[in-house]
């Protein structure tokens, strides 16, 4: 009988959900230079920095 590698990992695993505040986006846009035309790339930018602001302000 053959077995198949299973994942180290399960896959279905999301991150916790971290609920952002008005102080993550805050510190997001300060990450970013100057004054900025905000894109579709530059909101995901924005809110990928204030999501990783808001899960290290949790884990403290």
């Amino acid at each position: 009988m053959r077995h198949t590698p299973q994942p180290i990992a399960p896959t279905n695993i999301r991150p916790k959900h971290v609920p952002l505040a008005q102080t993550d986006i805050e510190w997001a846009l300060t990450q970013m230079d100057g004054v900025i035309d905000v894109s579709e790339e530059d909101l995901v930018e924005i809110y990928e920095l204030a999501v990783k602001h808001a899960r290290n302000r949790d884990s403290k």
